[in-house]
């Protein structure tokens, strides 16, 4: 089985959390979660160390590092550990049930297409991030 990792990048974002990480947790095909929160002073962090502190890892940052630094922690995270898949998940936003799970064999279906014109003695790159980033909550794939 592939590890699949989701990164969520918070500030401020206690209105939404919840929603997000349920419907990770939700999905037909498992994933961990990663969460880096920008240091938010709302109550975000103690919603997510409350309710979910055994179904995710939060790393707390003592500043706010933008989206795109954010990111590149829980990027780093994912490569430190092996995970093959990565999907980055805004914090106001929420997956369909069987969107990590469509994404995947999406992905795998392309790489054997590739394999298939590729000659055997070439190994292909390992590491593969897909990226799915979801700009509002009525985005669906």
């Amino acid at each position: 089985m592939k590890k699949i990792l989701v990164i969520i990048v918070t500030y401020n974002g206690s209105k939404w959390i919840e929603n997000c990480i349920d419907s990770v947790i939700n999905c037909s095909l498992a994933s961990d979660v990663f969460i880096v929160d920008n240091c938010s002073s709302d109550d975000t962090v103690s919603i997510i160390e409350g309710k979910y502190a055994h179904a995710v890892m939060l790393h707390k940052s003592k500043i706010n590092l933008g989206f795109g630094k954010g990111n590149n922690i829980g990027l780093k995270y994912a490569l430190a550990n092996g995970y093959d898949y990565v999907f980055l998940l805004n914090q106001d936003a929420f997956l369909e049930k069987d969107t990590i799970k469509s994404k995947c064999v999406y992905h795998y279906q392309q790489q054997q297409k590739k394999k298939s014109h590729k000659p055997k003695s070439i190994k292909l790159f390992g590491y593969i991030v897909l990226m799915v980033v979801y700009m509002c909550l009525f985005f669906k794939f």
